[in-house]
């Protein structure tokens, strides 16, 4: 049969040199979560503004219309010195009132 250890020239020396090289693995972390333009503005204290409507005179029928609430127009990034602060536009929301 085949025996490996007979197979060996242990009496011969080795002259041979193996160069080994070393891989250096490199493990990047994973990038921040950007916040979103919602998420920025939830963060920064919170100021309400309401701008009324110019008239309430329904332009059709010339009655005059009811305050029924409010509605967020839009939401913007305000710098006052020396903080940031969210500005929160509501618009005025009307409706005709009918007394019959």
């Amino acid at each position: 049969m085949f025996d490996p250890v007979d197979d060996l020239n242990l009496d011969q020396e080795i002259t041979e040199a193996v160069k080994t090289t070393t891989t250096k693995i490199v493990r990047h972390r994973p990038a921040k979560k950007r916040l979103t333009r919602q998420e920025f503005l939830d963060q920064l204290p919170q100021v309400e503004e309401v701008v009324s409507l110019k008239t309430t005179t329904c332009p059709d029928c010339q009655h005059e219309m009811a305050h029924i609430g409010k509605r967020l127009a839009r939401r913007e990034a305000r710098l006052k010195e020396p903080e940031l602060y969210c500005a929160n536009l509501y618009e005025e929301s009307v409706n005709i009132d009918f007394k019959m």
